[in-house]
Protein backbone atom coordinates (compact mmCIF):
# COMPACT_ATOMS: atom_id res chain seq x y z
CA UNK A 1 0.00 0.00 0.00
CA UNK A 2 1.10 3.67 -0.91
CA UNK A 3 0.34 6.82 0.34
CA UNK A 4 -0.88 5.70 3.82
CA UNK A 5 0.24 9.27 5.20
CA UNK A 6 -2.09 12.70 4.47
CA UNK A 7 -0.35 16.13 4.66
CA UNK A 8 -2.62 17.34 7.61
CA UNK A 9 -1.35 14.29 9.48
CA UNK A 10 2.95 14.72 8.65
CA UNK A 11 1.64 18.17 9.34
CA UNK A 12 0.63 17.34 13.29
CA UNK A 13 2.78 14.37 13.59
CA UNK A 14 5.05 15.51 16.76
CA UNK A 15 5.79 12.05 18.28
CA UNK A 16 9.05 10.62 17.39
CA UNK A 17 9.52 7.28 15.13
CA UNK A 18 9.60 6.23 11.84
CA UNK A 19 6.26 6.57 9.79
CA UNK A 20 5.84 4.74 6.33
CA UNK A 21 3.80 6.33 3.67
CA UNK A 22 4.27 2.90 1.31
CA UNK A 23 6.72 2.59 -1.61
CA UNK A 24 10.11 2.65 0.56
CA UNK A 25 9.45 6.71 1.52
CA UNK A 26 9.46 7.21 5.09
CA UNK A 27 9.10 10.39 7.44
CA UNK A 28 11.01 10.56 10.22
CA UNK A 29 10.58 12.41 13.32
CA UNK A 30 12.83 13.54 15.86
CA UNK A 31 11.29 15.24 19.28
CA UNK A 32 13.72 16.29 22.14
CA UNK A 33 11.23 17.79 24.18
CA UNK A 34 12.58 21.30 23.12
CA UNK A 35 12.59 20.72 18.97
CA UNK A 36 11.04 19.07 16.22
CA UNK A 37 12.98 18.15 13.76
CA UNK A 38 11.33 15.86 10.72
CA UNK A 39 12.66 15.00 7.69
CA UNK A 40 12.02 12.38 4.41
CA UNK A 41 13.82 9.30 3.40
CA UNK A 42 13.44 6.32 0.76
CA UNK A 43 14.56 2.66 1.74
CA UNK A 44 14.99 0.19 -0.53
CA UNK A 45 17.01 -3.34 -0.46
CA UNK A 46 20.36 -3.53 -2.47
CA UNK A 47 19.60 -6.19 -5.17
CA UNK A 48 23.13 -7.24 -5.27
CA UNK A 49 24.29 -6.97 -1.15
CA UNK A 50 20.82 -7.50 0.04
CA UNK A 51 21.33 -5.18 2.78
CA UNK A 52 18.83 -1.80 3.34
CA UNK A 53 20.02 1.45 1.82
CA UNK A 54 18.94 4.58 2.81
CA UNK A 55 18.75 7.97 0.97
CA UNK A 56 18.04 11.17 2.50
CA UNK A 57 15.28 13.54 0.94
CA UNK A 58 15.15 16.59 2.56
CA UNK A 59 13.76 18.06 5.60
CA UNK A 60 9.83 18.73 5.90
CA UNK A 61 8.61 21.53 5.76
CA UNK A 62 6.68 23.89 4.46
CA UNK A 63 9.03 26.16 2.73
CA UNK A 64 11.14 22.54 2.35
CA UNK A 65 9.96 19.18 1.32
CA UNK A 66 6.11 19.05 1.31
CA UNK A 67 4.53 15.15 1.02
CA UNK A 68 3.54 15.90 -2.52
CA UNK A 69 7.29 16.40 -2.90
CA UNK A 70 8.53 13.55 -0.84
CA UNK A 71 6.82 11.34 -2.85
CA UNK A 72 7.36 12.42 -6.34
CA UNK A 73 10.90 12.22 -5.53
CA UNK A 74 10.53 8.48 -4.12
CA UNK A 75 8.51 7.22 -7.34
CA UNK A 76 12.24 8.63 -8.88
CA UNK A 77 14.33 6.82 -6.66
CA UNK A 78 11.83 3.84 -7.61
CA UNK A 79 12.49 3.66 -11.29
CA UNK A 80 16.19 3.84 -10.71
CA UNK A 81 15.61 0.94 -8.82
CA UNK A 82 14.35 -0.89 -11.02
CA UNK A 83 16.51 0.00 -13.89
CA UNK A 84 19.23 -1.08 -11.75
CA UNK A 85 20.47 2.50 -11.21
CA UNK A 86 21.89 3.89 -8.02
CA UNK A 87 19.51 6.67 -6.23
CA UNK A 88 22.78 7.77 -4.27
CA UNK A 89 25.68 7.89 -6.47
CA UNK A 90 22.93 9.07 -9.50
CA UNK A 91 21.69 12.34 -7.50
CA UNK A 92 25.53 12.71 -6.82
CA UNK A 93 26.31 12.54 -10.64
CA UNK A 94 23.62 14.86 -11.12
CA UNK A 95 24.88 17.56 -8.74
CA UNK A 96 28.65 17.50 -10.43
CA UNK A 97 26.73 17.13 -13.84
CA UNK A 98 25.12 20.65 -12.84
CA UNK A 99 28.27 22.29 -11.26
CA UNK A 100 30.45 21.54 -14.61
CA UNK A 101 27.41 22.96 -17.22
CA UNK A 102 27.34 26.13 -15.02
CA UNK A 103 31.58 26.56 -15.23
CA UNK A 104 30.73 26.22 -19.00
CA UNK A 105 29.77 29.83 -18.10
CA UNK A 106 32.49 30.27 -15.76
CA UNK A 107 36.17 31.45 -17.42
CA UNK A 108 39.67 30.93 -15.87
CA UNK A 109 39.51 34.43 -15.13
CA UNK A 110 36.66 34.49 -13.43
CA UNK A 111 38.04 31.33 -11.01
CA UNK A 112 41.25 33.48 -10.68
CA UNK A 113 39.32 36.52 -9.58
CA UNK A 114 37.48 34.76 -6.57
CA UNK A 115 40.59 32.40 -6.09
CA UNK A 116 42.24 35.48 -5.29
CA UNK A 117 39.78 36.98 -3.01
CA UNK A 118 39.52 33.72 -0.96
CA UNK A 119 43.42 34.15 -0.29
CA UNK A 120 43.75 37.76 -0.44
CA UNK A 121 43.05 37.63 3.37
CA UNK A 122 46.10 35.82 3.98
CA UNK A 123 48.52 38.06 1.57
CA UNK A 124 50.20 41.11 1.15
CA UNK A 125 48.53 43.18 -0.87
CA UNK A 126 51.82 43.48 -3.11
CA UNK A 127 51.59 39.52 -2.75
CA UNK A 128 47.71 39.64 -4.05
CA UNK A 129 48.49 42.43 -7.12
CA UNK A 130 51.21 40.44 -8.51
CA UNK A 131 49.45 37.17 -8.25
CA UNK A 132 46.71 38.70 -10.77
CA UNK A 133 48.60 40.83 -12.31
CA UNK A 134 51.31 38.05 -13.79
CA UNK A 135 48.07 36.14 -15.08
CA UNK A 136 46.45 38.91 -16.56
CA UNK A 137 49.95 39.05 -18.77
CA UNK A 138 51.48 35.96 -19.39
CA UNK A 139 48.37 33.32 -18.94
CA UNK A 140 45.71 36.07 -21.37
CA UNK A 141 45.15 33.48 -23.68
CA UNK A 142 43.29 31.10 -20.78
CA UNK A 143 41.05 34.58 -18.98
CA UNK A 144 38.57 34.05 -21.58
CA UNK A 145 38.08 30.02 -21.76
CA UNK A 146 35.85 28.25 -19.90
CA UNK A 147 37.56 26.65 -17.09
CA UNK A 148 36.17 23.06 -17.79
CA UNK A 149 37.70 23.46 -20.99
CA UNK A 150 41.11 24.67 -20.38
CA UNK A 151 43.59 21.50 -21.18
CA UNK A 152 47.45 20.47 -21.71
CA UNK A 153 47.57 22.94 -25.24
CA UNK A 154 46.47 25.68 -23.89
CA UNK A 155 48.54 25.49 -20.80
CA UNK A 156 51.30 24.69 -22.75
CA UNK A 157 50.62 27.82 -25.28
CA UNK A 158 50.77 30.32 -22.45
CA UNK A 159 54.34 28.88 -21.09
CA UNK A 160 56.09 27.77 -23.79
CA UNK A 161 56.99 31.66 -25.66
CA UNK A 162 58.31 32.82 -22.06
CA UNK A 163 59.84 28.94 -20.71
CA UNK A 164 63.41 29.85 -22.29
CA UNK A 165 63.64 33.59 -22.31
CA UNK A 166 61.36 34.55 -18.81
CA UNK A 167 61.90 31.45 -17.25
CA UNK A 168 61.70 32.87 -13.31
CA UNK A 169 58.58 34.49 -14.19
CA UNK A 170 57.45 31.59 -16.65
CA UNK A 171 57.46 29.13 -13.69
CA UNK A 172 55.64 31.47 -11.13
CA UNK A 173 53.22 31.77 -13.94
CA UNK A 174 52.91 28.00 -14.11
CA UNK A 175 52.36 27.29 -10.52
CA UNK A 176 50.09 30.17 -10.25
CA UNK A 177 47.72 28.45 -13.09
CA UNK A 178 47.87 25.13 -11.16
CA UNK A 179 46.69 26.43 -7.63
CA UNK A 180 43.80 28.10 -10.05
CA UNK A 181 43.01 24.74 -11.83
CA UNK A 182 43.13 23.02 -8.54
CA UNK A 183 40.61 25.47 -7.09
CA UNK A 184 38.12 25.18 -9.73
CA UNK A 185 38.02 21.52 -9.53
CA UNK A 186 37.79 21.25 -5.85
CA UNK A 187 34.51 23.44 -6.08
CA UNK A 188 33.39 20.90 -9.10
CA UNK A 189 33.87 23.58 -11.95
CA UNK A 190 36.23 21.04 -14.07
CA UNK A 191 37.15 17.26 -13.99
CA UNK A 192 40.06 15.17 -14.37
CA UNK A 193 43.89 15.52 -13.98
CA UNK A 194 45.56 19.34 -13.75
CA UNK A 195 47.10 20.00 -17.07
CA UNK A 196 49.65 22.42 -15.52
CA UNK A 197 50.89 20.16 -13.09
CA UNK A 198 54.65 19.86 -13.40
CA UNK A 199 55.80 16.72 -11.00
CA UNK A 200 55.37 13.69 -13.62
CA UNK A 201 53.69 15.85 -16.20
CA UNK A 202 55.07 19.18 -17.52
CA UNK A 203 58.59 17.80 -16.78
CA UNK A 204 58.86 15.47 -19.14
CA UNK A 205 57.74 18.43 -22.00
CA UNK A 206 59.48 20.93 -20.88
CA UNK A 207 63.19 22.00 -19.94
CA UNK A 208 63.82 21.83 -16.17
CA UNK A 209 64.16 25.77 -14.82
CA UNK A 210 66.92 25.29 -13.12
CA UNK A 211 69.24 23.86 -16.28
CA UNK A 212 68.26 26.85 -18.83
CA UNK A 213 68.32 29.64 -16.29
CA UNK A 214 70.99 30.00 -13.62
CA UNK A 215 69.91 32.50 -10.61
CA UNK A 216 71.30 36.07 -10.64
CA UNK A 217 71.49 37.16 -7.15
CA UNK A 218 71.37 41.32 -6.55
CA UNK A 219 74.26 43.18 -6.90
CA UNK A 220 75.53 43.55 -3.50
CA UNK A 221 78.40 46.18 -2.01
CA UNK A 222 81.74 44.22 -0.66
CA UNK A 223 80.65 44.78 3.43
CA UNK A 224 84.41 45.92 3.88
CA UNK A 225 83.48 48.91 2.20
CA UNK A 226 80.70 49.95 4.10
CA UNK A 227 82.57 52.27 5.83
CA UNK A 228 84.08 54.22 2.89
CA UNK A 229 80.39 54.36 1.57
CA UNK A 230 78.35 55.27 4.82
CA UNK A 231 81.24 58.22 5.32
CA UNK A 232 80.19 59.44 1.74
CA UNK A 233 76.28 58.95 1.91
CA UNK A 234 76.26 61.50 5.05
CA UNK A 235 77.79 63.70 3.67
CA UNK A 236 75.02 64.02 1.39
CA UNK A 237 72.12 66.20 2.67
CA UNK A 238 69.24 65.29 0.26
CA UNK A 239 65.97 63.29 1.84
CA UNK A 240 66.99 60.33 -0.05
CA UNK A 241 70.19 60.09 1.24
CA UNK A 242 68.54 60.01 4.73
CA UNK A 243 66.18 57.19 4.09
CA UNK A 244 68.96 55.03 1.92
CA UNK A 245 71.19 55.36 5.02
CA UNK A 246 67.75 54.25 7.36
CA UNK A 247 67.31 51.25 4.98
CA UNK A 248 71.03 50.08 5.20
CA UNK A 249 71.00 50.38 9.22
CA UNK A 250 67.37 48.45 9.50
CA UNK A 251 68.51 46.17 6.66
CA UNK A 252 64.71 46.74 5.39
CA UNK A 253 63.54 46.35 2.06
CA UNK A 254 63.62 49.41 -0.12
CA UNK A 255 59.98 49.78 -0.37
CA UNK A 256 59.37 49.34 3.53
CA UNK A 257 61.75 51.86 4.06
CA UNK A 258 60.50 54.60 1.29
CA UNK A 259 57.27 54.42 3.03
CA UNK A 260 57.81 54.96 6.11
CA UNK A 261 54.72 56.63 7.93
CA UNK A 262 55.87 58.16 11.59
CA UNK A 263 52.95 56.29 12.91
CA UNK A 264 55.17 53.17 12.55
CA UNK A 265 58.25 54.66 14.37
CA UNK A 266 58.02 54.53 18.60
CA UNK A 267 61.58 56.55 19.19
CA UNK A 268 60.44 55.94 23.11
CA UNK A 269 60.94 52.24 23.04
CA UNK A 270 63.17 52.32 19.74
CA UNK A 271 61.19 50.39 17.43
CA UNK A 272 59.75 50.31 14.04
CA UNK A 273 56.66 48.04 13.71
CA UNK A 274 55.43 47.52 10.31
CA UNK A 275 52.12 46.30 9.62
CA UNK A 276 51.46 42.73 7.94
CA UNK A 277 49.93 44.75 4.47
CA UNK A 278 53.25 46.36 4.38
CA UNK A 279 55.47 42.69 4.73
CA UNK A 280 55.93 40.51 1.56
CA UNK A 281 55.18 38.13 4.27
CA UNK A 282 52.04 39.55 5.31
CA UNK A 283 52.87 39.80 9.10
CA UNK A 284 53.34 42.26 11.22
CA UNK A 285 57.66 42.78 11.64
CA UNK A 286 59.19 44.71 14.72
CA UNK A 287 62.95 46.08 13.74
CA UNK A 288 64.63 47.05 16.91
CA UNK A 289 66.58 50.67 16.31
CA UNK A 290 69.89 51.23 16.81
CA UNK A 291 71.61 54.65 18.47
CA UNK A 292 72.82 55.90 14.93
CA UNK A 293 69.12 55.37 13.12
CA UNK A 294 67.33 56.98 16.28
CA UNK A 295 69.78 60.18 16.15
CA UNK A 296 68.80 59.77 12.48
CA UNK A 297 65.20 59.89 12.95
CA UNK A 298 65.14 62.91 15.86
CA UNK A 299 66.92 65.02 13.47
CA UNK A 300 64.38 64.80 10.74
CA UNK A 301 61.68 67.72 10.28
CA UNK A 302 57.71 65.93 10.73
CA UNK A 303 56.50 67.78 7.87
CA UNK A 304 53.95 65.04 7.00
CA UNK A 305 53.00 61.87 7.90
CA UNK A 306 55.89 60.25 5.96
CA UNK A 307 59.75 60.06 7.73
CA UNK A 308 61.40 60.56 4.21
CA UNK A 309 58.77 62.27 2.57
CA UNK A 310 58.61 63.31 -1.78
CA UNK A 311 58.33 66.91 -2.65
CA UNK A 312 54.60 66.74 -2.57
CA UNK A 313 54.62 65.97 0.92
CA UNK A 314 51.73 63.78 -0.11
CA UNK A 315 53.58 60.37 0.20
CA UNK A 316 56.72 58.58 0.24
CA UNK A 317 60.25 59.29 -1.31
CA UNK A 318 60.39 56.53 -4.14
CA UNK A 319 62.75 53.76 -4.72
CA UNK A 320 64.11 55.25 -7.46
CA UNK A 321 65.86 58.23 -5.81
CA UNK A 322 67.57 55.91 -3.23
CA UNK A 323 68.35 53.41 -6.02
CA UNK A 324 69.70 56.44 -8.53
CA UNK A 325 72.04 57.62 -5.37
CA UNK A 326 73.71 54.33 -4.07
CA UNK A 327 74.68 54.11 -8.25
CA UNK A 328 76.38 57.47 -7.85
CA UNK A 329 77.81 56.94 -4.57
CA UNK A 330 79.03 53.54 -5.17
CA UNK A 331 80.20 54.49 -9.27
CA UNK A 332 78.62 50.81 -9.60
CA UNK A 333 75.51 50.78 -12.41
CA UNK A 334 74.50 47.42 -11.04
CA UNK A 335 74.03 48.02 -7.22
CA UNK A 336 70.49 47.88 -5.95
CA UNK A 337 69.16 48.79 -2.54
CA UNK A 338 68.37 44.97 -2.16
CA UNK A 339 72.90 44.32 -2.29
CA UNK A 340 72.99 45.97 0.88
CA UNK A 341 70.65 43.45 2.77
CA UNK A 342 72.73 40.92 1.27
CA UNK A 343 75.66 42.93 2.66
CA UNK A 344 74.54 42.64 6.02
CA UNK A 345 73.88 38.68 5.74
CA UNK A 346 77.59 38.23 4.82
CA UNK A 347 78.96 40.33 7.06
CA UNK A 348 76.64 38.75 9.90
CA UNK A 349 77.81 35.32 8.89
CA UNK A 350 81.62 35.93 8.02
CA UNK A 351 82.34 38.49 11.16
CA UNK A 352 79.52 37.65 14.15
CA UNK A 353 78.50 35.05 16.02
CA UNK A 354 74.87 35.97 15.72
CA UNK A 355 72.86 33.44 15.00
CA UNK A 356 71.43 32.23 11.99
CA UNK A 357 67.73 32.09 13.52
CA UNK A 358 69.09 35.77 14.88
CA UNK A 359 69.84 37.47 11.28
CA UNK A 360 67.12 35.41 9.57
CA UNK A 361 64.47 37.36 11.89
CA UNK A 362 66.44 40.46 11.62
CA UNK A 363 65.30 40.46 7.56
CA UNK A 364 62.07 39.41 8.09
CA UNK A 365 62.85 35.92 6.50
CA UNK A 366 60.06 33.14 6.74
CA UNK A 367 61.62 29.85 8.25
CA UNK A 368 60.18 27.35 6.09
CA UNK A 369 61.36 24.73 8.32
CA UNK A 370 57.70 23.91 10.36
CA UNK A 371 59.46 22.71 13.35
CA UNK A 372 62.00 25.10 13.69
CA UNK A 373 59.75 27.76 13.16
CA UNK A 374 57.56 26.61 16.08
CA UNK A 375 60.62 26.19 18.34
CA UNK A 376 61.17 30.01 17.49
CA UNK A 377 58.09 32.06 17.73
CA UNK A 378 59.49 34.95 19.91
CA UNK A 379 60.87 37.37 18.10
CA UNK A 380 64.25 37.36 19.30
CA UNK A 381 64.01 41.29 19.83
CA UNK A 382 66.90 41.91 22.56
CA UNK A 383 69.35 39.85 20.30
CA UNK A 384 68.19 41.25 17.49
CA UNK A 385 68.85 44.50 18.91
CA UNK A 386 72.01 43.86 19.92
CA UNK A 387 72.94 42.43 16.44
CA UNK A 388 71.49 46.12 14.73
CA UNK A 389 73.72 47.93 17.43
CA UNK A 390 76.80 45.43 15.94
CA UNK A 391 75.91 46.52 12.45
CA UNK A 392 75.72 49.88 12.60
CA UNK A 393 78.61 50.63 14.70
CA UNK A 394 80.42 48.57 11.86
CA UNK A 395 78.89 51.14 9.78
CA UNK A 396 80.03 53.55 11.22
CA UNK A 397 84.16 52.44 11.23
CA UNK A 398 86.24 55.29 9.17
CA UNK A 399 87.03 54.34 5.46
CA UNK A 400 90.14 51.27 5.74
CA UNK A 401 88.98 50.77 9.34
CA UNK A 402 86.66 48.20 8.26
CA UNK A 403 88.91 46.49 5.65
CA UNK A 404 91.14 45.59 9.02
CA UNK A 405 88.82 43.06 10.27
CA UNK A 406 89.13 39.75 10.48
CA UNK A 407 86.35 37.47 9.54
CA UNK A 408 85.97 34.75 12.84
CA UNK A 409 85.58 31.78 10.26
CA UNK A 410 88.99 32.66 8.67
CA UNK A 411 92.22 33.34 9.88
CA UNK A 412 94.37 36.35 10.25
CA UNK A 413 97.64 35.95 8.34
Amino acid sequence: MREKLTAAGVSKQNRAGRYCDGGGLYLYVKNDGEKVLKAWTFRWRDRITGKLREKGLGRYGKYDVTLRMAREQAAECRQMVRTGSDPISSAHQKRTDAALARSRMLTFGDCSARYVDAHKAEWSGKYAIQFSRSLDIYAAPLMPLPVADIALPEVLACLEPHWLTTTETAKRVRGRIETVLDWATVHQYRRGENPARWRGHLEVLLPKPDKISKVKHFKALDYQDMGSFMAKLRANKNMSARALEFLILTAARAAEAAQTPWSEINLEDKVWTLGGDRMKSGREHTVPLSPPVVALLESLPRACDYVFPARSLDKGITDTAMLKLAKQISGDKDLTQHGFRSAFTDWARDCTNHSHSVREHALAHVIPDRTEAAYARSDMLAKRARLMVDWASYCDMEPGEAGSVTPIRKKAL
